[in-house]
């Protein structure tokens, strides 16, 4: 699987999704995190590695490939329009993932801005990439409000509704 910003550009124009990406090791390997309306499936949400950026002859645009290892990982959805606190799933595998994604059919055309994504990864059996990726979200301002890191157990907890 490869992601390339092109095909995020269309994807979301229709202002019904968002995602963000979370730089792990320099520009080598990104934390791809996004929420909204999957494929108009209903409200969804997901959390990916991808590393090894690069052109293709085929292509102008960098596109990322899904990484070749698995982590820990855990997804949580939310949905908090009228001020209410509505459970839309809870995703917690029993196998490692290098992406992890979820939707409910039953929250059709969810709104994005009253989403919030609960997830975890857990970086334990990777090396440096959970200090790569805490001093990386660390000297953004806007991002670390959305981290929570775990140094004891290297997991970074993503908690996002901006």
């Amino acid at each position: 699987m490869v992601m390339n910003s092109q095909v995020l550009s269309l994807l979301f124009q229709q202002k019904k999704e968002v995602c963000h990406v979370l730089f792990i090791s320099g520009c080598k390997s990104v934390l791809w995190i996004w929420r909204g309306d999957y494929l108009n499936l209903g409200a969804g949400g997901e959390i990916g590695v991808y590393n090894n950026p690069h052109t293709p002859w085929w292509s102008y645009e960098r596109i990322w490939d899904a990484a070749e290892y698995c982590l820990p990982m855990t997804l949580n959805l939310y949905d908090t329009k009228n001020n209410n606190v509505e459970n839309v799933y809870n995703w917690y595998p029993s196998e490692d993932q290098w992406w992890i994604t979820g939707f409910n059919p039953n929250f059709k055309d969810p709104d994005y801005e009253y989403l919030v994504l609960l997830g975890s990864v857990n970086f334990s059996g990777l090396g440096n990439a959970y200090s790569s990726l805490k001093q990386n979200v660390s000297k953004d301002s806007d991002l670390s409000k959305y981290v929570i890191f775990d140094d004891e157990d290297q997991t970074a907890w993503i908690i996002w509704w901006w």
